[in-house]
């Protein structure tokens, strides 16, 4: 799946749509498209935070709105074949991103990088879209909170991040969003509490195991065995092993070594 092009786009009280940033450089992105998009996200009262999907003339769009307060939306524009909806965690995800770093503009120079995680995202397996969480430092926070504390509120969430990570523009929809998709939390209204609850419902971890293959040389055993009777989990090789495993090439490679116990190069 190749995307034509991401786009970053602010509301100007004074003359409506302007077209913050683009990735590649050269697409073509005209006034009336970015307007078309902000019209479909803020239609109705509420204009909440949100995702949507939407056709205009030959483009296939799938967008993110961070809501009117910050009143950004990040868009991807795609060929007419190509499904939006399979690109919603990713966007959701890259969107939240970019709202962290509006500040000067400092997201502009992760645009080619948030572009790849986009291409790639549509055919990674769950098992990879949940290692990704690890990877992503807020993410990574609101899971350690959660195991440590079971469950805290939207509000005292969003507060903890802001105060320990220095972010300054948060959507915390957007944080939890693709966490709530892949079954690792929940979040829900208590009675009684002024904020939604998020509850952790499921746990895991990214850790090495010994291969579980019966036709292994000598030397290579005796490795293995070497290295397990060593190995300490950490932060750090767990950040290792999820950047692995979220790469297509890398897993393909890992599963052909877990079948097959070794291949030729």
């Amino acid at each position: 799946m190749l995307p034509i092009g991401l786009i970053v786009v602010k509301w100007d009280n004074k003359i409506g749509t302007v077209l913050e940033a683009k990735y590649p450089e050269d697409v073509f992105v005209s006034p009336d498209l970015t307007m078309k998009i902000y019209g479909a996200h803020v239609l109705g009262e509420e204009r909440e935070a949100g995702f949507i999907s939407m056709k205009v003339d030959s483009l296939n769009i799938a967008s993110y709105f961070a809501g009117i307060e910050i009143n950004y939306y990040v868009a991807l524009l795609l060929k007419p074949t190509e499904n939006a909806t399979a690109f919603e965690d990713a966007l959701i995800e890259v969107a939240s991103k970019i709202f962290e770093n509006l500040g000067e503009k400092k997201y502009v120079e992760k645009l080619p990088e948030f572009y790849k995680f986009l291409e790639k995202y549509p055919v990674l397996t769950k098992d990879q879209k949940i290692a990704s969480v690890l990877l992503d430092p807020i993410k990574s926070f609101v899971f350690k909170t959660l195991l440590e504390h079971g469950c805290v509120t939207k509000d005292q969430l969003q507060e903890d991040i802001v105060k320990n990570l220095g972010v300054k523009t948060l959507d915390i929809n957007a944080i939890l969003s693709s966490m709530i998709k892949h079954g690792l939390v929940v979040s829900e209204w208590v009675e009684g509490v002024p904020s939604e609850v998020v509850f952790l419902i499921r746990d895991f971890e990214v850790v090495r195991v010994p291969p579980n293959i019966k036709k292994i040389p000598a030397n290579v055993k005796n490795a293995i065995r070497d290295f397990f009777s060593k190995y300490k989990q950490s932060p750090r090789d767990t950040a290792i092993l999820a950047k692995a495993i979220t790469d297509p090439e890398i897993y393909e490679i890992i599963k052909a070594l877990k079948t097959r116990g070794g291949m030729s190069t």
